[in-house]
């Protein structure tokens, strides 16, 4: 059986002893995907867990020589049965925001034989059937209680794994134009839903499940079971095709950005720094998905009061209050904002691009490339304090790189003479 295998005390627990480890439900082996809910701290994994922390069985094999004659089984399979030699367990904290909680081990599924051990899961936020959430107009009057308990805070909702229903997903994330405007992250999703048990059509089913505003999120767990997520944002719109077999359903989703596309009536701001401003933007525009990631100083730079009340956009302001800071808005790989110095502090390995092979430079980071188009314009122009004539900060110009495989590449130091910075 694999799920919930109920409550377990960790006191005791000692890593490499399987008679301290939990037992599944009715004993017999473990299997992929079995998890116990914690009823004391502990530090398992290295990991500080807490009470109701979820604990889960994980496997990467036996090491030969492990065990004696007879004991558990010859080899060693993916999802079980393994017996105790073969475990380990990693917790899973539940106390955390539910954008801080990484999916499971082995959730999802394998993402196939070019990357083996490695897994890519893609779940949504929503409540299911199960959670038995009374709609207006169930029950009688007088029955158990006015509404529900269950608090639909998204820091709470559940992820539930739809990684089997999906054939197919493309993400796009970022510029690829070196713009200190980032553009909101955008994912297509194209799922099988032949029953309609995903996303329905009629009530009281349509209730429960995926539909327009869930969010959803693409991660890959890696063969340690690390998870890494690669899009976080909520879906714009669900497109059924049903006509002919097989039931398709395509799914739009946009970065959790999205939400500060919202208009700000009136807007009106004293002066300032950019960390307070850009705060106070977030804020007004009901962004929710957690606190803006850390500022690149505080206070930041000092800004000028917008005394006019005016209609604007929330993403916009960000925007532009990051880039009078010489910063700029963008999302973290959670899918929550952060805000970054402009241009980048650069760092990892530094590559020299020229247009010329000259005789004897043999530098292992030095690329050639026979078509280099740079373009230098005002649109990353910004002023800073003074007179702009004399304080003027170019951002970053265009360059594009284009080999014979048509690469474009971003690039962090380019040479026309070597010699020439």
């Amino acid at each position: 059986m694999i799920g919930d295998q109920g409550p377990y005390d960790p006191t005791g627990f000692i890593e490499g002893d399987p008679s301290t480890y939990p037992v599944p439900l009715g004993g017999g082996y473990y299997y992929a995907g079995q998890y116990w809910t914690l009823t004391a701290a502990a530090v398992i994994g290295g990991d500080p867990l807490e009470v109701g922390d979820l604990l889960y069985v994980v496997s990467f094999g036996r090491a030969f020589g492990d065990g004696t004659f007879g004991d558990g089984f010859i080899g060693w399979n993916t999802n079980g049965p393994w017996d105790g030699i073969e475990v380990g367990f990693r917790g899973v904290s539940v106390s955390l925001p539910a954008w801080e909680v990484p999916a499971p081990p082995y959730s999802g599924c394998p993402l196939g034989e070019s990357m083996p051990g490695w897994r890519i899961v893609i779940d949504a936020q929503y409540l299911p059937e199960s959670a038995e959430v009374r709609r207006f107009g169930e029950l009688d009057f007088g029955d158990e209680l006015f509404g529900d308990d269950i608090n639909l805070d998204v820091s709470t909702m559940p992820w539930n794994d739809i990684t089997e229903q999906n054939f197919g997903v493309s993400i796009t994330v970022g510029n690829t134009d070196g713009n200190p405007r980032v553009r909101v992250s955008e994912a297509q999703f194209d799922f099988i839903d032949e029953t309609a048990d995903l996303f329905a059509m009629s009530q009281p089913e349509s209730w429960f499940g995926p539909r327009v505003g869930t969010i959803v999120r693409v991660g890959v767990l890696a063969p340690s079971l690390e998870y890494h997520p690669l899009f976080v944002g909520r879906i714009e719109s669900v497109n059924d095709v049903h006509d002919q077999p097989p039931r398709l359903v395509q799914v739009d989703a946009f970065g959790m950005s999205f939400d500060t596309v919202q208009t700000l009536p009136d807007w009106t701001r004293p002066a300032e720094t950019a960390d307070v401003r850009l705060t106070a933007i977030g804020v007004a525009s009901g962004y929710v998905w957690g606190p803006v990631y850390p500022y690149p100083s505080v206070p930041g730079p000092s800004l000028l009061a917008l005394p006019e009340p005016e209609n604007v956009v929330a993403r916009e302001a960000l925007d532009v209050a990051a880039i009078s800071a010489r910063w700029y808005v963008n999302t973290a790989k959670d899918g929550r904002l952060r805000v970054r110095p402009w241009p980048e502090p650069g760092g990892g390995q530094v590559i020299t691009v020229t247009d010329c092979n000259d005789a004897g430079d043999t530098g292992q980071n030095r690329v050639v490339f026979g078509d280099i188009n740079y373009l230098e314009d005002g649109d990353q122009v910004i002023y800073g304090d003074g007179a702009p004539t004399s304080n003027l900060g170019l951002l970053s110009p265009s360059v594009g790189l284009f080999g014979d495989m048509n690469e474009l590449l971003n690039l962090v130091v380019i040479n026309n003479k070597d010699d020439t910075p």
